[in-house]
């Protein structure tokens, strides 16, 4: 598999340590668009266009993390359905919730999170061939 799909593709299965590599990657890279979006805008963290220039790396995060889900032989789909929890605490923060709601969105956007770490970044892939493709060890 090619760097280009292992970023934006997503179809296949990713290795462990892959995914942490690009994990780490897409990490630097989302935290230094950021941080110039605020330093040559002059806003804050949680100004709009500051998190709209991170959402420049939302594809590639999805793209590992979806292979990577394909790795433990599950649907992509449910790397949607963990991050979700997390994308409702950020629409909590820019329409200036409470701050109850956002700490009661946050406790509860941190258990599937947890579960997503668990899944894609410490279990081991399924062994051999799986119905996305061949082992990634392979290679």
């Amino acid at each position: 598999m090619t760097l280009a799909q292992k970023l934006f593709g997503l179809h296949g299965r990713l290795r462990r340590r892959d995914y942490w590599l690009f994990v780490v990657l897409i990490s630097v890279t989302t935290s230094i668009l950021q941080a110039l979006t605020r330093v040559i805008l002059d806003v804050g963290p949680l100004d709009p266009r500051v998190m709209l220039a991170g959402t420049i790396t939302w594809w590639p995060h999805y793209a590992v993390a979806i292979k990577r889900m394909h790795d433990r032989n599950y649907s992509g789909w449910l790397v949607f359905a963990g991050w979700l929890p997390g994308y409702l605490v950020m629409a909590a923060l820019l329409v200036g919730a409470s701050t109850g709601v956002i700490w009661g969105l946050g406790f509860i956007a941190a258990i599937p999170a947890l579960w997503l770490l668990v899944e894609l970044g410490f279990l081991d892939g399924t062994q051999g061939d799986n119905r996305y493709g061949p082992s990634p060890k392979r290679y």
